[in-house]
């Protein structure tokens, strides 16, 4: 009886609190500060195309890759996807650099800062806040480079869920443990016909 008790004690209270701090967690720009991650900062995305330049899906934040054939693309899902347009990388490069106007450069062997693309924004007439898109009927998206209009490229970054430390949630913590802390004392105490020993 006492561990149902406490599991009760316990349970009811931590599923309270994780659903009271997932209702504040907000999404933002992580700084990863790895190549591969890249994000927009602004309202535009960043577009990809399968091998049959079809079946188009629009990315506000990507995991950048080389495939097999040097293209750089997206991964979704684990399969990488052709960036649109595309971009070509040569098969010996060491480094990819991506800067805020999209401007894609490369290091390889014999050759340092060779610029090898650019990275095209896309955004659409009706106002999506989702973080992909996937193409359907009637949605067109106007193709344009970054700007202060569409949003800028940066590389290193990434879109993660962030629980702000306000005084909310510092509250929301310090209650809870101090429960926690409560409970577990009192279940700690002396059993039922044990007697207590005085000092």
């Amino acid at each position: 009886m006492n561990m149902m008790r406490f599991a009760l004690l316990v349970l009811v209270p931590t599923i309270a609190v994780i659903s009271l701090l997932a209702s504040n967690l907000q999404r933002e720009i992580v700084h990863t500060h790895d190549w591969h991650d890249v994000t927009v900062l602004g309202k535009a995305y960043i577009g990809t195309t399968d091998e049959y330049d079809e079946d188009r899906i629009w990315l506000r934040s990507a995991r950048l890759t080389v495939d097999d054939f040097g293209q750089l693309c997206a991964l979704i899902d684990g399969q990488p996807r052709r960036l649109d347009p595309l971009v070509h990388v040569p098969m010996n490069w060491r480094s990819i650099h991506i800067d805020t106007m999209g401007a894609i450069r490369v290091d390889a062997a014999g050759y340092m800062d060779q610029h090898v693309g650019q990275i095209a924004l896309c955004t659409f007439v009706e106002a999506d806040n989702e973080e992909i898109l996937h193409e359907k009927p009637g949605r067109a998206p106007v193709v344009d480079l970054p700007s202060d209009r569409t949003g800028f490229v940066l590389q290193g970054c990434k879109m993660a869920y962030v629980l702000p430390i306000t005084a909310k949630t510092a509250s929301i913590v310090l209650v809870f443990s101090i429960w926690i802390l409560l409970v577990f004392l009192h279940f700690r105490g002396p059993e039922k016909g044990e007697p207590i020993k005085s000092p």
